[in-house]
């Protein structure tokens, strides 16, 4: 996905653009003067990610549950290969909601985030180390070497009265190089892709099914606002037009809604 391309291209009417920017003409009045959080608050709402943005595609309650497999357990699994370069925690997190669409064994996941850092200069250090470790190749192999590490302990599941053993392997982490898209001030993203492997046994037979995941993330910082756009899929990767309109659209909106919360993307 040509991410710089997708997000020059703010400055043309983008889906769903228009409707934020009669929301700012709206509320940049009020919105100005308003406490800074209920500022984030607005900030996000209008960025992220809406149902009309993605139609054909279902809405999904988010749950807040572990998938219980190790390799796929973010919070501190892979902490010994940053040496030092997590990120600090935001003053604001909002995430749109989830939205799937396609078949069951060709599946599409959508969603966006918007976080605010405590300044400008925080959200561009944190994207910078971000980045720098993307493109570390020790920080590559570390992180490779610890999910096939973890991805080899069995996850047992029951899927309608079966037993399937879970095993994920092959973790491929590529960085994605554009430069941030006119209107913001730095951008990083990459595409990832594993393959997990269902084991079950079925009237004495046993049955492998290997199922490819493929993920990608684009991040932006406009000010000390951070939006990141995240689309994951089974099977093949997810659309690369899709990812270029919707990522284009967040671009949009996040210029627009800066002038009508600045305290979101200002400090």
């Amino acid at each position: 996905m040509d991410r710089q391309a997708a997000g020059n291209a703010h400055a043309t009417p983008v889906p769903g653009a228009l409707n934020v920017s009669r929301a700012g003409e709206v509320t940049a009045h009020s919105a100005a003067g308003e406490a800074p959080t209920a500022q984030y608050a607005l900030f996000a709402r209008l960025v992220n990610l809406r149902a009309a943005d993605v139609p054909g595609f279902r809405l999904v309650v988010r749950r807040h549950s572990s998938s219980h497999i190790a390799a796929l357990e973010t919070r501190g699994a892979y902490r010994q290969c940053m040496a030092g370069g997590e990120k600090n925690k935001p003053v604001f997190r909002r995430s749109s909601q989830g939205f799937k669409g396609g078949s069951r064994l060709n599946e599409t996941w959508l969603g966006s985030s918007v976080e605010i850092e405590r300044s400008s200069a925080a959200a561009k250090r944190d994207l910078a180390v971000a980045k720098k470790a993307l493109f570390s190749r020790s920080v590559i192999a570390c992180t490779q070497r610890r999910f096939a590490s973890l991805g080899a302990q069995t996850t047992s599941i029951s899927i309608k009265g079966h037993h399937v053993d879970i095993t994920v392997r092959d973790l491929r982490l590529v960085p994605l190089k554009f430069a941030p898209p006119a209107g913001t001030d730095a951008a990083a993203g990459f595409s990832m892709s594993y393959l997990v492997d269902y084991r079950f046994t079925v009237r004495g037979h046993r049955i492998d099914f290997p199922v490819a995941f493929y993920i990608e993330s684009s991040v932006f910082v406009i000010g000390r606002a951070e939006v990141a756009f995240t689309a994951m899929s089974t099977s093949q990767p997810p659309s690369v037009r899709l990812e270029e309109r919707l990522y284009a659209t967040l671009v949009s909106r996040a210029v627009r809604a800066s002038q009508v919360a600045p305290a979101a993307v200002r400090g």
